[in-house]
């Protein structure tokens, strides 16, 4: 048990890392792409390898389980990419894009005390409160406003945080992590295709090769293998310690960002990421491990 579940853990740092490292490819290539053709071509992108890897799996989709699973999940997906990725082309730099949609982590525990009736601990309301003031300094202007791309990305960050427990839930309910992700991969690209089409979405310039390329790359890792280790992950891994690990994306986004796309990171951006970051771990860990460290007094 404790081996498997050290395999689960791995897989969603590595899901963190990986998509912590896409943030600034994702504002590049947001620059270029409509979010809703963005997502189309990478979630099509992801699907596709998938299913042609895993072709012998694909007949228990037909089921209703795997349908409503689909559906759920895929619906949730879409709206968190979609807003995410809105955000970033809007005014959301890399980094605090990162650290906004980490907000999820805290978030969980809310949405399922509203889904299950499991009311939060006193360590999840100080962990939200620590956030909202990390969530102010990044975002809430000296006039008092918060920019459109931060509001979307904070919209974002509830997205996720429904598809993270909808995943877990499907999971427990039996379904299957490699035709689930193919699932909610095929099903967020009708979703958004459909959104292209309602909204005549076309590339703000000719992508250029390198642009294309970027699509394929987040297709296949960001979503294809990520998606797969998250499921594979919430298999093992109850859904707030999951969060926990995948908020970690956080911290590889603002590491990337400062170092493959230049962002600054300002004094009031470190405490908004510092705030957010000790709301996360109080929330999630109760700081356990720092009394762990402590040494015990011999008798």
């Amino acid at each position: 048990m404790h081996s498997t579940q050290a395999k689960a853990k791995s897989a969603l740092l590595l899901t963190a890392f990986i998509w912590g490292s896409t943030f600034f490819v994702m504002k590049e290539a947001a620059a270029v792409f409509p979010p809703a053709l963005l997502m189309a071509v990478r979630f099509t992108v992801g699907a596709a390898a998938l299913a042609l890897l895993f072709r012998g799996r694909l007949g228990v989709l037909r089921g209703r389980r795997y349908l409503a699973a689909s559906l759920i999940t895929g619906a949730t997906q879409t709206a968190a990419y979609l807003l995410q990725t809105l955000g970033l082309h809007w005014d959301t730099s890399p980094g605090k894009s990162a650290f906004l949609t980490a907000a999820y982590c805290v978030l969980v525990p809310f949405l399922g005390w509203a889904a299950l009736r499991r009311r939060p601990t006193g360590w999840q309301f100080a962990a939200a409160g620590l956030c909202i003031l990390g969530i102010g300094l990044l975002s809430v202007t000296e006039a008092m406003t918060i920019s459109p791309g931060d509001f979307a990305t904070l919209l974002s960050a509830a997205a996720f945080a429904l598809n993270i427990l909808s995943v877990g839930y499907m999971v427990e309910q039996g379904c299957e992590p490699v035709p689930l992700t193919i699932g909610q991969l095929g099903a967020a690209a009708l979703m958004c295709w459909g959104v292209c089409a309602l909204t005549g979405a076309a590339p703000y310039a000719p992508p250029t090769a390198g642009a294309w390329a970027s699509l394929v790359v987040l297709g296949l890792t960001a979503s294809a293998l990520c998606l797969s280790l998250q499921a594979y992950g919430q298999q093992h891994v109850e859904p707030s310690q999951a969060s926990l690990l995948l908020s970690l994306e956080s911290v590889f986004g603002v590491a990337c960002s400062v170092v493959f796309y230049g962002e600054t990171v300002t004094g009031r951006m470190l405490a908004g990421f510092l705030l957010i970051f000790t709301g996360i771990l109080a929330g999630e860990t109760q700081f356990a491990f720092v009394r762990r460290l402590r040494p015990q007094n011999s008798e």
